[in-house]
């Protein structure tokens, strides 16, 4: 196999080679491309988006959740099919812009803000940095599945740190040669080109090893997906749809918005050949990927199941596992290129983002482009930018090393650079936006990214898990949907607030225009950007006739030939005339188009339409500019009572609709259109307006209030101006008269609360002077309320309670809080609790004190009461004492009584279990030697032996069901955990049912594998054999199939059948007791007594083990149980394990000990059968004249319960004395209680229960004697 050494080799010649055709590429630049082959080298260039996580997070994707993997290729295939129109727009905007980055893009839209561009820059950084790390764990783990068995680098930190430091030389040396960013980089694009189809052809062929070595094709590869658990991975109904919308929604953002996607689609775009070509290619290259992770998913999981091995390895793993050099080092070179590419190109499209948007404005503001090192300090800058990104990169490597799989940390990037989308997409498209809009959606958008999606991911979270989530979505899914919310809501919001400035205008004509299918820019040469006098003649007098045209132009531009150039002033002047006829922004748009006839770009024509009249406007903006920064609504009429000024607010206010108001329109018109919508209140129409224009003609000022049909409350005031008309101002007082509502309403509640309170209530402020008395207060005091507030404290209270309660005012006064009883001797004796509590100010200082007074007499009647009862307390606690005791003394007769008739259970269930299991024993041994002899009987009789041994194992199972059950009911079953090889469970299961399969035509197959377990080994394979049986009986076509897989620290230990599978609304109700599944296949006497999974369940939980249950209608089942794991091996027992059996029963002593002459002759048949020397005995009485026919036995089979109270214990230890050999012996019982098999064990002998089953007896036997030998 290739060592690591030799890979580092050949990794380190790959990148020399890389550098090398980038170098070689730029030294010999053609003076002429191809065009097909710049639009190739553009289109594989493209693939960079194809980074370490399509290469090795795509496949640990889809071992983990199936289809996951595919919304990542699929957004960026709709980009390039669906959205194509779109793509197009925003290249060809890009190109024509001559924008050199995703921030120079989007700052150049909202007026080539440099606050745009330098947030954009910020975001990416953040945004790109946790890529970069991604890429470099990739590496590092790269390295480390081939370094795994040499262990020659261990320290992972230092390997990524050097491989950081690699990257930072070759990042330079790729991409910062030049200064200049807008000059196409054809070497390194060739490179990239190069890298995209080495990762292409490495992706291919270890998918397509996968599928015909592996696998034997694509019919075989489905046949093994329907095989195993995997297949539910990929069905269809098992997809996250909301998972899938949203990856495929950051994919295809992720094409417009990453930075290194950008640069490759936008900056190094040549020609429309190019994009035709990637069109096509792109897709089909991301298909061709994601066709082939699916067998290298499938081979990984089978091969490397319970093994371990992080799933984003497989492809890597896969053929080092299987001894494929050559492979081995294509994929990792494959998934190098992946990485590498992605780091360079995103390292030197930052680079110049910094370096433009951050470092160029600081060093223009302090004329550093006039020193001739300039050039040299922008590439330092640059190269700088590279090193420190790529070490806060390594930085968040080590942050999330293990916390965070591949993809999580891609979609971390994806939706922060999803921030761009709103500012960008909408830009495109709508040219209302503002440069104050697109910051506010930035900001907003990323303040919320930080919080739902970096956070989490810093904190370990799974970003596709609902389980913190605020919304119950996914964290990825929330916080896509909320920052995209805020963001395009802010932008949006603030654009509808905001104004543009000129340069935003002209920017956004230039990204929202619409463009004609092909221009050449050849057409338009310095002549014909010249417009004429002429021109502008021919303009005026389609418009307002010639004679007037003429008149005009005579007024300001007689000195002018029709063949002079014209200039801003004529233009502004024909403008004028226009607007005279049509309105001056009909004007505006005629010329523009006029104007743009002539050559005259849309930047040309707005500079030479504003420049002339910008000063004049100057004055009346100012104005216009205060006016619409006031917040009340503010209207001007003139004499004549036209309006002839307004601000935004007042048209606002008045809800106007767009475009209503017109300079000139009559007072009375606003009147009368606000009195039809309700605005003014009841009342006829015209008496509004009548009303109103007397208010105009009086000459006064006036100020009234108009409660609008809409709530709204305006405060109008009018004041007259010195020439004629009227300044109105109009406020919304609304807030204010809820407010003043709302204290109204608070009062008369407060007052409703309190009078009706029984407790006096009252308020002193800090003169002692009453502000606030209830109704009861003023009914003790024989007032009015009126009568106590503003009274002082000295002439409200009598003498008697002044003197008592002055004391505790002082001290409230002084900020003590107090409590005290008052008798009120004038008052029938009423006994009142008083509290003060002191009212602090902000200074805290006492203001007041508010004091609660509550008639407690009947209180003091109770308690009074109280003295009389604890009289008699103590007579009445002894007699419930006596009857206490009276009452424990019965509950103990009843509790003996119970544990009586719980020992009396058990002993029946001991008594019944071996009386009926007895006669099955022999029944069953018979039963078994009939079967060996079927082939020599009649069909007939074959098939009625067949089907007495299938009515005999019913019952048996019936019988042993119904005595497991009772002794789970009764407590009686103890685990005996221990460690040992779940292997030997599964051989056994393996060895008890592959006929029952091959007798129903069905594949079993059992994984077995050496893992050690702790848990009780015969109740675990107890559960086990429950799974099969049913299994096996519910399934009628596919197989069975019994495997184990290693979870951390538990095993799964799994029966998948392809039965007729659980409904959904049975699956809690199968673990009850006698539930039946119905299956018109089976018999009654093979559907089971619907007690096994019950059993199971049972003893699972006395187990401590988890069972779970998945079931698919119809297709079939999977019964798990979890099992913890431990680290304990036996070599000894694994060298057992896997030692073939053999049987050595051939010419050996057996001797058979039961009291039941039917089972003994049973069992003498059967072992003769099996060329045993064989002799029987019924009991201790017998063994001397055994002895006597020098029968000395090489194995003994006892009954456990021999007769007149014997025990088959003490005749093994009689034999084993008379002989004087420990023979080996096999205790067989039909008691199943744990003290009989406690004192089995204790004796060292090894037991098997009733109704013996041929094939374990002779295992055992063949175990016992191979042990003893």
């Amino acid at each position: 196999m290739i060592s690591t050494f030799q890979i580092i080799l050949i990794a380190f010649i790959y990148v020399v080679i890389l550098f090398f055709i980038a170098y070689y590429s730029d030294k010999n630049k053609p003076a002429h491309f191809s065009g097909t082959r710049k639009a190739l080298v553009y289109s594989f260039s493209i693939a960079i988006y194809c980074t370490s996580w399509t290469f090795y997070g795509a496949v640990g994707s889809a071992s983990d959740s199936g289809w996951s993997y595919l919304p990542i290729y699929l957004g960026p295939i709709l980009v390039y099919t669906l959205g194509w129109p779109l793509l197009k727009r925003f290249v060809t905007v890009g190109n024509e812009q001559n924008t050199t980055s995703i921030s120079d893009f989007i700052a150049a839209r909202y007026g080539k803000s440099q606050v745009i561009a330098a947030i954009v820059t910020i975001i990416a950084i953040v945004a790109i940095i946790p890529y970069i790390a991604l890429q470099l764990k990739a590496i590092t783990m790269s390295i480390e599945v081939f370094d795994a068995q040499q262990n020659l680098f261990d320290e992972t930190h230092y390997n990524a740190f050097f491989i950081t430091l690699l990257l930072i030389v070759f990042s330079v040396l790729f991409g910062t040669r030049n200064i200049d960013v807008t000059e196409h980089q054809y070497g390194m694009m060739n490179a990239i080109a190069f890298e995209s189809i080495i990762k292409l052809i490495a992706f291919l062929s270890i998918g397509i090893y996968a599928l015909y070595s592996i696998f034997d094709g694509p019919v075989d590869l489905i046949n093994q997906l329907q095989q195993s658990t995997d297949i539910n991975q990929f069905s269809f109904s098992q997809i996250n749809w909301e998972t899938t919308i949203t990856v495929t929604i950051l994919a295809a953002v992720a094409i417009f918005c990453l930075p290194r996607q950008f640069h490759v689609t936008v900056v190094e775009y040549h020609q429309e050949k190019d994009l035709k070509y990637a069109r096509i290619i792109f897709p089909i290259y991301l298909s061709l990927i994601s066709l082939f992770v699916i067998p290298i998913v499938v081979a990984g999981n089978q091969y490397f199941a319970g093994s371990g091995t992080p799933a984003d390895t497989y492809i890597l793993a896969l053929p080092i596992a299987l001894q494929e050099s050559t492979l081995s080092a294509l994929v990792f070179i494959g998934g190098l290129s992946a990485a590498t590419g992605m780091v360079i190109v995103a390292t030197v499209a930052l680079s110049t983002m910094v370096s433009n948007d951050l470092a160029l404005p600081v060093l223009l503001k302090q004329g550093q482009f006039r020193n001739q090192s300039f050039t040299r300090r922008m590439l330092i800058i640059r190269r700088l930018t590279i090193a420190v990104s790529l070490l806060l990169s390594f930085g968040f490597y080590r942050l999330l090393e293990e916390s965070q799989s591949l993809a999580s940390i891609g979609y971390l990037s994806f939706t922060a650079v999803l921030q761009f989308a709103p500012a960008l997409f909408i830009g495109l498209f709508w040219s209302r936006a503002t440069h104050q809009g697109a910051i506010a959606g930035l900001l907003s958008g990323t303040v919320f990214w930080f919080i739902l999606t970096w956070i989490p991911t810093i904190n370990g979270e799974d970003l596709l898990s609902n389980k913190n989530s605020y919304t119950g979505l996914s964290i990825l899914s929330e916080s896509l949907l909320i920052s995209t919310i805020f963001n395009v809501f802010s932008l949006v919001f603030v654009s509808k607030l905001s104004t543009q400035t000129l340069p935003e205008k002209i920017q956004a004509y230039a990204y929202t225009r619409s463009r004609p299918k092909s221009i050449s820019k050849k057409e338009i040469t310095k002549e014909s950007r010249q417009i004429t006098v002429g021109d502008l003649k021919t303009l005026a007098a389609a418009i307002v006739g010639h004679e007037r045209m003429i008149a005009a132009f005579e007024s300001f531009a007689s000195a002018f030939s029709d063949n002079d150039l014209a200039d801003s002033y004529l233009v502004d002047q024909t403008e004028k005339i226009l607007s005279t006829a049509i309105g001056a922004s009909s004007a505006r748009v005629v010329l523009l188009s006029a104007l743009k006839e002539k050559g005259f770009s849309v930047e040309d024509v707005i500079n030479l339409l504003s420049s002339t009249s910008q000063a004049l406007k100057f004055n009346r903006q100012l104005v216009e500019t205060t006016m619409d920064n006031i917040s009340q609504g503010i209207s001007v009429s003139d004499s004549n009572k036209n309006i002839v000024a307004w601000n935004s607010s007042y048209q606002r206010l008045m809800n106007y609709p767009e475009g209503f108001l017109q300079i000139g329109m009559p007072v009375a018109s606003l009147i009368r259109f606000n009195a039809e919508r309700g605005y003014c209140g009841p009342g006829e129409v015209q008496e509004h307006v009548d009303k109103r224009l007397e208010h105009l003609s009086s000459g006064l000022s006036y100020r009234f209030e108009r409660e609008r049909n809409d709530g709204m409350v305006i405060e109008i005031v009018g004041n007259p101006l010195p020439e004629g008309g009227y300044v109105t101002t109009y406020t919304d007082i609304s807030e204010y008269k809820s407010i003043e509502a709302a204290l109204k309403e608070n009062e008369r509640n407060t007052a409703l609360y309190t009078d009706n309170s029984p407790a006096q209530l009252a308020y002193l402020d800090k003169n002692l002077t009453y502000a606030f008395v209830n109704k009861a207060f003023a009914k003790h005091s024989g007032l009015e309320k009126s009568e106590i507030i503003g009274q002082p404290v000295t002439k409200v209270l009598s003498a008697e309670e002044l003197e008592f309660k002055q004391p505790y005012i002082a001290a409230a006064m002084m900020n003590q809080k107090q409590q005290f009883e008052w008798e009120d001797s004038s008052d029938d004796s009423r006994y009142y609790l008083v509290t003060y509590i002191p009212n602090l100010n902000e200074k805290n200082e006492v203001d007041g004190i508010y004091t609660i007074s509550q008639d407690i007499s009947n209180r003091r009647k109770a308690e009074l009461a109280l003295k009389e009862i604890n009289v008699t307390l103590e007579q009445r606690v002894a007699m419930r004492t006596d009857e206490l005791h009276s009452t424990v003394k019965a509950l103990e007769a009843v509790k003996q009584e119970a544990e009586k008739a719980n020992k009396s259970k058990s002993r029946f269930l001991a008594a019944a279990s071996h009386d009926l299991l007895q006669p099955f024993n022999a029944a069953r041994l018979f039963s078994e030697m009939l079967k060996s002899e079927s082939t020599n009987m009649s069909e007939a009789q074959a098939e009625l032996v067949e089907k007495t041994d299938q009515s005999l194992a019913v019952a048996e199972n019936i019988i042993r069901s119904l005595v497991d059950i009772s002794k789970l009911d009764s407590g009686t079953v103890h685990p005996k955990t221990r460690t040992f090889d779940v292997y030997e469970l599964l051989d056994s299961i393996e060895k008890q049912f592959s006929s029952f399969a091959t007798n129903k035509n069905l594949k079993f197959k059992v994984f077995k594998r050496h893992l050690y377990v702790k848990s009780d080994p015969e109740l675990l394979y107890r559960i086990v054999q429950n799974f099969v049986s049913n299994a096996i009986r519910y399934t009628q076509q596919g197989g069975v199939i019994v495997g184990l897989q290693k979870r951390k620290s538990e095993i799964r230990l799994s029966v998948c059948d392809t039965g007729i599978g659980i409904k959904e609304a049975d699956q809690q109700d199968i673990f009850n007791e006698f539930k039946r599944i119905a299956d018109p296949s089976l018999g009654e006497s093979e559907s089971g007594l619907g007690l096994g999974l019950s059993i199971s369940e049972r003893l699972a939980s006395v187990l401590d083990h988890k069972i779970d249950l998945r079931s698919n209608y119809g297709r079939g089942t999977r019964f798990s149980i979890y099992v913890t794991a431990t680290s304990e091996q036996s070599t000894q027992a694994i060298q057992q394990a896997q030692q073939p059996s053999t049987d050595i029963l051939k010419g050996i002593n057996a001797l058979c000990v039961d009291n039941e002459k039917p089972i003994t002759d049973a069992m003498t048949m059967l072992l003769e059968r099996w060329k045993c020397n064989v002799k029987s005995a019924n009991s201790a009485e017998e063994i001397d004249i055994i002895l006597e026919q020098s029968f000395i036995p090489d194995i003994m089979l006892v009954d456990y319960q021999l007769e007149h109270g014997k025990t088959g214990l003490a005749f093994i230890e009689t034999m084993r004395e008379k002989t004087g050999i420990e023979i080996p012996a096999i205790i067989i019982t039909a008691d199943h209680t744990p003290e009989v098999e406690s004192k089995i064990k204790q004796f060292g002998v090894p037991i098997i229960r009733k109704p013996v089953k041929p094939a374990i007896l002779r295992v055992s036997i063949n175990s016992i004697l191979r042990n003893s030998h």
